[in-house]
């Protein structure tokens, strides 16, 4: 039998207040470390010391500057040795100049590359125009050579339609989720809670107008905001908070990334996760690890795996009198408790980082030696794959 590969990882951030991906990145880095050996490279800028001494991957982590990757490109530097030694390289992200560069590394070496955009490929929000010459340059070339993309979602590969990726090197594994056991709450206050980053993506504005028509309706509950805030948008939403009367129903609370927040989500009746277009999103199901339930929209990554377990918790996308309607329902009728321990079951079953490591080791096997896939066909992938279209 082949040794096990080395893999070299790409993050595209290792700290708290970058969201899910890092968590997601480092989870994934951890995992995998028990069956291949791992090295970790991320630039400088986006690495926080505590945040990798709390997965563990600090010793193995190696940062980089963007002199470093310009010596990359001269196959000179400590980045060259590290991806001479490397057997396979994972590239988490899209939208960083420094990502075709490695990609470019890893093609000269002869080293099969994974890319794993985790919804950034998407050109939506900000700098659209930017990112559509950031393809034209550099990132078409980087898809195009790639040994595989993986999707969190089967909703995410609509990101990849149009683009030189072939539907044959898509695969479908969504992100691990560390098992939380169920924390003790004595008495629910009787509040919905947001958790993650506090920026415009997480449609905020919408979740604060669809508050105040859920109290028009009866509702009496109040509504906390946790999460590190970006480009004040605080102040926006502070805005929409006063327009619609809510300054004492409406909270807005800093980060907390321990027991805090955990406590926190196991107090509230359901948390409410806004946000559109996502390909996985990590709250509804680090919120379901602690036994509550997530409100989402249908248009979603998360309602793929989420609705089939849990009632109650889809709303039409932009549809403010859908999800009023659905948190005063909640309010009055919440999900059982059986129904969310068969959901958490599921959860602890399928989404454990042993089982997405062993599906991402798969791939590096397949593309390392030639081995044919283990894990059963996805009917809606077969589809894209013959059709060139997707339906969700």
């Amino acid at each position: 039998m082949a040794p096990p590969a080395h893999v070299l990882m790409i993050a595209s951030g290792l700290k708290a207040q970058g969201g899910g991906a890092p968590v997601s990145e480092g989870g994934l880095a951890k995992a995998l470390s028990a069956r291949v050996v791992v090295t970790v490279l991320c630039a400088k800028s986006r690495v926080d010391r505590p945040f990798l001494d709390r997965f563990g991957i600090g010793s193995w982590t190696h940062t980089y500057r963007p002199i470093d990757v310009l010596m990359l490109l001269l196959a000179r530097g400590h980045l060259w040795e590290i991806f001479q030694r490397a057997d396979v390289v994972h590239i988490n992200g899209h939208w960083r100049w420094e990502n075709p560069v490695f990609g470019w590394a890893a093609a000269r070496l002869r080293r099969p590359y994974f890319l794993h955009p985790r919804g950034m490929m998407a050109i939506t929000h900000r700098s659209r125009i930017k990112k559509r010459v950031f393809n034209w340059l550099l990132g078409n070339r980087l898809m195009s050579r790639a040994a595989g993309v993986i999707a969190l979602s089967r909703f995410e590969t609509r990101d990849f339609l149009g683009k030189p990726i072939s539907p044959s090197l898509i695969s479908i594994i969504p992100n691990g989720i560390d098992w939380l056991e169920s924390v003790g709450v004595e008495n629910k206050r009787g509040y919905f809670l947001y958790f993650g980053r506090i920026e415009s993506r997480k449609n905020l504005i919408f979740l604060v107008e669809a508050f105040a028509r859920y109290r028009l309706l009866g509702g009496k509950h109040e509504l906390t905001l946790m999460g590190p805030v970006e480009r004040s948008y605080d102040l926006e939403i502070g805005a929409a908070i006063s327009r619609f009367n809510l300054n004492n129903k409406v909270q807005i609370v800093p980060p907390d990334y321990g027991t805090g927040r955990d406590r926190l989500v196991a107090g509230s009746t359901a948390v409410i996760y806004p946000a559109v277009d996502e390909a996985f999103g990590r709250v509804p199901f680090e919120a379901l690890a602690l036994g509550v339930p997530t409100l989402i929209p249908e248009r979603s990554g998360a309602k793929e795996y989420l609705a089939p377990h849990l009632s109650n918790i889809l709303y039409p996308t932009g549809d403010l009198d859908g999800l009023a309607r659905l948190m005063k329902k909640q309010e009055d009728s919440p999900n059982s408790l059986e129904e969310i321990q068969l959901a958490r079951k599921w959860l602890k079953t399928e989404l454990n980082w042993e089982v997405i490591a062993s599906r991402i080791e798969d791939l590096y096997n397949r593309a390392l030696h030639g081995k044919e896939k283990t894990k059963g066909s996805d009917p809606a992938m077969s589809e894209l794959r013959r059709t060139g279209n997707l339906v969700i």
